[in-house]
């Protein structure tokens, strides 16, 4: 039922706080992040998860993703062979609004402004409190 409603199950975390990865803003005029994220990708150390199933695309709308090819290698085997690792997303679930985002397990991350800015605009999208996209992202 979780996994239902958040779009995705867990897998596994193949980087760890030490690895540097490459985030892509995959929808910089998306309400969560537009004016947040001042580049269309940025570096950070944090723990990256890999989801499985229900993890689809076509289920959910992608903002943030790790560029698999500018980012360190991941400190154990990929069991994903599409290369799609989304970070934070939006979707629908009956009548309610989900806001999801996987960063957050690297201490460093509470003091940093962006990060906190495009969660509050999560909490508040899921509260009912902003609009935004919940299209999946290959529509």
């Amino acid at each position: 039922a979780y996994g239902e409603m958040i779009g995705a199950v867990f897998s596994q975390h193949p980087w760890g706080p030490k690895e540097t990865v490459l985030i892509k803003v995959e929808d910089p005029d998306h309400a969560l992040a537009k004016g947040v994220f001042e580049a269309n990708a940025f570096k950070f150390n944090d723990e990256i998860y890999e989801f499985r199933e229900p993890y689809d695309r076509n289920r959910l709308h992608v903002i943030l993703s790790l560029d698999l090819a500018q980012s360190d290698k991941p400190n154990r085997s990929l069991r994903r062979t599409d290369g799609d690792y989304p970070i934070a997303w939006t979707r629908s679930h009956g009548q309610g609004r989900v806001f999801y985002c996987s960063l957050g397990h690297a201490t460093s991350i509470f003091a940093e402004p962006k990060i906190l800015e495009f969660w509050l605009r999560g909490i508040q999208f899921a509260a009912g409190d902003i609009d935004a996209v919940t299209a999946p992202s290959t529509q």
